[in-house]
């Protein structure tokens, strides 16, 4: 089990979090989050905001990293690297079971 950190006045996180005190506005945001399977990189310092109301598309390739992001943020996959912040809080610090029913994912393909 990973021990949670406290931000660093001054730091990326620092920052993110007081913004999101003084701007309820902001829902998600990622920050440098990375994640590899083996050796392979899937997702290398990715960066997200996304605003309350705001409509987004990530747009890329097949095996471009899209679906990692999106399972890193309701914590499907654990990022190796990285924050993400959920309506000011990191998710590591919520439960999963919890952060998922607040966020609604819809899967391409279904296998039952």
């Amino acid at each position: 089990m990973r021990r949670l950190r406290y931000p660093e006045q001054g730091g990326r996180l620092w920052t993110l979090l007081l913004s999101m005190f003084l701007r309820p506005d902001l829902m998600i945001s990622v920050l440098g989050s990375s994640k590899s399977f083996g050796t392979v990189v899937s997702v290398a310092g990715f960066d997200l905001t996304v605003q309350r109301g705001e409509l987004l598309v990530l747009l890329g390739g097949s095996g471009s990293g899209k679906t990692t992001c999106l399972k890193m943020v309701n914590r499907l996959i654990e990022p190796d690297s990285g924050d993400v912040i959920v309506a000011g809080r990191n998710v590591r610090s919520m439960a999963p079971h919890l952060l998922r029913r607040s966020i609604g994912y819809c899967f391409q393909r279904v296998g039952l």
